[in-house]
């Protein structure tokens, strides 16, 4: 019997530290423009340490001296976090941050691999995670967003869960939560555990998390700008969530009769398609439970990859870093629903789709916009699509 050949571990090193190179040659020298997002983080810690409202965005611009692009999103208590970077200099700090995301990657691809993937990934997966989705990866480290720090901590919470140890899954659930609260989704896989005591795990942790928000939002003025800050919602480009394009494609079907949509039948619309997934989710996590054909472990990892691709298709708020979440959701599908030809031509398609900053071809130029501008949570919807057919029909492998 011929064994298996697998690749040695130094090629995985050696490629995460090759882009790791990569990405660094690219940003450390422009730190003026890369990393915005972290430049609002920067000065709103400031501002927080001097008694300034952070929400405000000409508060951060004149303690930058310059124009601040963004407003501070996130809940005052994280304000905690980035005041330990406005302790040094910009530039130092701009060092440090990029830094500690480097290493948080770097554990993310070693949980990517090595415990959910089985070490049973090819040299293509590196291209492919770098570059698929719009190259998200790079996206949230050119912009310096949260992201990684969020998807570290939501990866590591998965270890937990596929190891049965329900209070440390919780607990990392709800540090991922901390900043954008959407994470606070995966406490639901714990409906689909064994054991006894889920219930008071999962009713605990909704308590703790609703609990903390009441708190600060009676006892921190603040609260209310942050709630303020993320009263509306952006579309297109800046937002490409399902929730985005049912609003798109409905004002795209009235504007061919001149017309504005009322404000309820996007929304009511958008219902419908949520309960659909809702439903029909429901139901394949329930068989997928049932099922005695793979091992526990492998129908938690099926369990986890479904449950990723059932939030990006929930969350109103699916900007290009927040892809990240359907990468190794993705791959898994090329190794365990898709044909080999069928994962090779999705692969080129994710590796190829890039978003493109020019106008479509005339009298298709809407048609092309919305494809180009959604195509990720379109590749979203298919793949979740195949998942539910796949696990309903008992058709999984470990």
């Amino acid at each position: 019997m011929v064994k298996k050949k697998k690749h040695p571990q130094w090629i995985f090193f050696f490629l995460i530290l090759l882009f790791y190179a990569g990405v660094l040659s690219y940003i450390i020298y422009r730190n003026d423009f890369y990393q915005w997002d972290f430049k609002t983080y920067y000065y709103a810690g400031k501002a927080h340490a001097l008694g300034l409202n952070p929400y405000g965005i000409t508060n951060l611009s004149k303690l930058a001296k310059q124009q601040i692009r963004f407003y501070f999103r996130y809940p005052p208590y994280t304000l905690w976090f980035f005041r330990f970077f406005s302790l040094f200099k910009y530039k130092t700090a701009y060092y440090l941050y990029l830094f500690a995301k480097l290493i948080l990657l770097a554990a993310i691809y070693y949980i990517w691999v090595r415990i959910l993937l089985k070490s049973n990934v090819n040299l293509w997966f590196y291209p492919f995670s770098l570059l698929a989705f719009n190259s998200c990866i790079f996206v949230d480290l050119m912009s310096g967003n949260i992201a990684i720090f969020e998807y570290f901590f939501l990866w590591l919470s998965f270890i937990f869960f596929l190891n049965r140890r329900p209070f440390w899954f919780c607990l990392l659930v709800l540090v991922a939560a901390s900043f954008k609260f959407t994470p606070i989704f995966f406490l639901l896989l714990l409906l689909f555990d064994d054991k006894p005591r889920k219930y008071i795990y999962l009713a605990s942790s909704f308590s703790v998390f609703a609990t903390g928000q009441l708190i600060y939002y009676f006892t921190d003025p603040l609260y209310e700008d942050f709630l303020l800050r993320n009263r509306n919602l952006e579309k297109g480009w800046a937002n490409p969530s399902l929730l985005s394009m049912t609003k798109s494609f409905i004002e795209g079907l009235f504007s061919l009769f001149k017309h504005q949509p009322p404000f309820f039948v996007s929304i009511s619309i958008f219902a419908l398609i949520i309960a659909a997934i809702l439903y029909l989710s429901w139901k394949a996590c329930a068989v997928l439970k049932s099922t005695g054909t793979i091992a526990d472990e492998d129908k938690r990892r099926w369990l986890i990859m479904n449950f990723c691709l059932i939030y990006a298709l929930l969350v109103p708020r699916f900007v290009a870093y927040s892809h990240i979440i359907l990468i190794v959701p993705a791959y898994f599908a090329m190794q365990h629903i898709l044909s080999k030809s069928e994962a090779f031509w999705l692969m080129l398609v994710l590796i190829s789709l890039q978003t493109p900053d020019r106008a479509g071809p005339p009298r298709l130029e809407i048609a092309y916009n919305f494809i180009w501008t959604y195509h990720s949570i379109l590749i979203a919807v298919v793949l979740w699509a195949l998942y539910q057919y796949k696990i309903i029909k008992r058709d999984i492998t470990p």
